[in-house]
């Protein structure tokens, strides 16, 4: 893949892209992969706008924000968490995002941390409402084996957390 060279440039070709869209096609679903949080997103065509604002004057950033997008399974109903986890790791190694071995222990590191902050706020869920919050949030996509041992590891190292959930 060859490497963006002119951002601008790109920014503008995506834009109009959006916008031929939005006027051929309003009912168009466009499909986004960002490498954060959920990493697939859609959103009918009508709905996207590409932000202009200036954060220079408090107003949010230019780009795209993750809040007017919906999780990709939300709007395509028979996709499975897992199915897109899976997906997940073939684009992360398309463009080399954890390398060729994938950094699993800087992702674990942050899902743990991710994962005890969530704990905290919802005090007295069962392991199975935990993981039907977890999957209504925009947080990082993992599937519920992943979330249940990364809850596994999470109370064995931080034992007292365990009175946090219901067992």
């Amino acid at each position: 893949m060859e490497p963006v060279r002119n951002w601008l440039q790109l920014s503008l070709d995506i834009r109009k892209a959006i916008n031929r869209t939005k006027e051929n096609w309003p009912e168009a679903i466009i499909v986004l992969v960002i490498p954060s949080r959920h990493w697939f997103y859609a959103v009918v065509a009508r709905d996207f706008e590409i932000q202009t604002g200036d954060s220079k004057k408090g107003e949010p950033g230019e780009g795209i924000h993750l809040n007017q997008l919906e999780k990709f399974e939300e709007i395509f109903r028979k996709s499975t968490i897992e199915r897109l986890r899976e997906y997940k790791d073939i684009v992360a190694k398309i463009f080399g995002i954890f390398g060729a071995k994938r950094d699993y222990l800087l992702e674990e590191k942050f899902l743990i941390q991710e994962l005890e902050n969530f704990l905290r706020e919802r005090p007295g869920l069962s392991k199975g409402q935990l993981w039907d919050e977890y999957v209504k949030l925009d947080l990082e996509l993992i599937t519920r084996e992943e979330f249940c041992k990364l809850l596994e590891r999470l109370l064995e190292t931080k034992p007292q957390l365990a009175e946090l959930v219901r067992f």
